[in-house]
């Protein structure tokens, strides 16, 4: 799939000889993306602001996986910056989101 990302801008899904979505990559992404979640990776192994607050799990010794909603505009108020190296976006790959409409399609 990482070559037809790298070869088109826009893509058609066809299931059962039938074409199920056509559009961006960008867009499709958007649209079967359910959560904004970000990948956080810490200079210490705890967490950098109150978890209570947001969902999070714990992926290794120093690396959490943060789940964001539309509720969540206030998060960088409460960072600690300091103990952060890095934060990424995860976004989904596009073999697990025709998995996903392959799945629906079939349900």
């Amino acid at each position: 799939m990482n070559d037809i990302e790298k070869m088109a801008n826009r893509i058609a899904v066809i299931i059962k000889g039938k074409i199920v979505k056509e559009s961006t990559i960008d867009e499709i992404r958007k649209e079967y993306s359910t959560q904004n979640c970000y990948i956080i990776e810490t200079k210490e192994n705890k967490i950098p602001f109150d978890a209570k607050a947001y969902r999070i799990e714990r992926i290794e010794s120093c690396k959490y996986k943060l789940y964001l909603n539309e509720d969540s505009e206030n998060i960088l108020n409460n960072v600690n910056i300091s103990n952060i190296v890095s934060i990424r976006e995860e976004v989904p790959k596009l073999e697990e989101i025709i998995f996903k409409m392959f799945t629906q399609e079939n349900q």
